[in-house]
């Protein structure tokens, strides 16, 4: 349970950093494509 539950704390952990540097760069190219 403890392995099962770090594996998910983990996967989450680097779902959650990938679709916050995803909304960075659309942010950034949104910007440049508007200025």
């Amino acid at each position: 349970m403890c392995v099962r539950t770090r594996l998910v704390s983990s996967s989450s952990a680097r779902l959650s950093k990938a679709i916050i540097i995803a909304v960075i760069v659309v942010y950034h190219l949104d910007v440049r494509g508007l200025f």
